[in-house]
């Protein structure tokens, strides 16, 4: 072969090598929005993304109508319910504060203690519910991939964007825009903003491997990144200001804000089945010996990424929901309540038709079924 045509075949394997890389990446953010999706479903995912509650709730029963993926989020003490025909946001005694029907493919939601966020992933449809009954239109122009908010109400849109990889918008708590960023590196999966509203994180699946950009919202700098090579990183959450907790499905990694620093908690050949942020000082994992069955293993590992506890398990668990000190597990025979080092504190056997428990104070939980939610407080057993 001569110069000139070898010249041309390693050009030709350079962009097959690029095209291949490309479509791949495509190919793992098309699956990590798929798990955004479908996540919050029954049955299917043990997270809960909502702040932290207060440890006195008077609540009566919450009654919704049933509705096809219906998703559920705490804000502050009360509840939002949302389906593929709209989203209802209740107070804590269970009175409806607004409700809009609306038509969603992939509904979901993101909340605050005071509002929360309804949004249909893939699709426009964008609506800020407060809890003085007011709605706000926020439909977008392009195609949603996700919607987080902080406890403080601010809140980051990611979406696509022609000519970039995704686009960003932070609003603050009046829902109005205060800053915007591009993607031209990374097709962006999630942008988060920290608790007290200096920053924001943004969560991009790259050539080289998942990475995390930090951005001060008074400068258009980069703060600082962090990456992660040859690994799709599924998720990402301020654990607490100045530190990010990201996923993916061999570890977690604890990643600094202000220089990219990081620690992680290896999942050692597990397979990640489930996973909550929102401990004080503590996240929870479950990870399965294989990808299908109920043999699974829930632990417990502080922010320096260390174990805190561990627990077998040889049954089904339908969700996990941390507040403060507490986890709570619902499983298909019962719902059980545990510390951080995963001590048992309590347990309830009786949750007929109950498909999630949203643990709202270190004592109480909310139990949901298709139709209706109600407190339960635990007593140690």
């Amino acid at each position: 072969m001569d110069r000139s045509a070898a010249e041309a075949a390693k050009k030709r394997n350079g962009r097959a090598k690029r095209t291949a890389a490309l479509i791949m990446i495509v190919i793992l953010v098309a699956g990590a929005v798929s798990a955004y999706v479908f996540r919050d479903r029954a049955n299917d995912v043990f997270r809960s993304v909502f702040g932290r509650q207060s440890d006195e709730i008077t609540a009566e029963s919450f009654i919704y109508e049933a509705g096809a993926r219906q998703v559920y989020a705490l804000a502050g003490n009360g509840l939002a319910v949302a389906s593929a025909n709209g989203v209802t946001l209740f107070d804590a005694k269970g009175k409806t504060a607004a409700k809009q029907n609306l038509s969603a493919d992939n509904p979901a939601l993101a909340a605050s203690a005071t509002r929360c966020a309804f949004f249909d992933i893939g699709g426009n449809t964008l609506r800020v519910i407060d809890f003085n009954g007011q709605i706000t239109v926020m439909d977008t122009k392009n195609t949603i991939i996700s919607v987080s908010m902080n406890n403080a109400g601010w809140m980051a849109v990611t979406c696509e964007w022609p000519g970039y990889k995704g686009h960003v918008t932070i609003y603050n708590a009046k829902s109005e825009p205060v800053y915007e960023w591009y993607s031209g590196s990374g097709y962006v999966i999630k942008a988060v903003v920290s608790p007290d509203c200096k920053e924001m994180a943004a969560l991009c699946a790259t050539a080289r491997g998942g990475r995390i950009a930090v951005y001060a919202l008074n400068d258009e700098s980069e703060k600082s990144s962090f990456l992660s090579p040859d690994e799709l990183l599924l998720d990402l959450c301020y654990v607490k200001n100045g530190l990010l907790c990201s996923v993916s499905e061999r570890r977690a990694v604890f990643s600094n804000s202000s220089d990219g620093e990081a620690v992680s908690f290896e999942f050692d050949g597990l397979y990640l089945s489930g996973y909550d942020f929102d401990g004080d000082g503590f996240a929870a994992f479950v990870l399965s010996r294989y990808r299908s069955g109920n043999d699974m293993t829930l632990v417990t590992v502080d922010f320096n990424g260390t174990l805190i506890g561990k627990l077998e398990m040889q049954r089904d668990l339908l969700s996990l929901s941390a507040n403060g000190n507490r986890l709570a597990a619902l499983y298909s025979d019962g719902l059980e309540l545990y510390s951080d080092e995963l001590s048992l504190l309590a347990v309830s056997e009786d949750i007929s038709g109950i498909r999630k428990a949203l643990l709202r104070s270190k004592n109480e939980a909310l139990l949901l079924s298709a139709y209706h939610a109600a407190p339960y407080s635990f007593t140690a057993s």
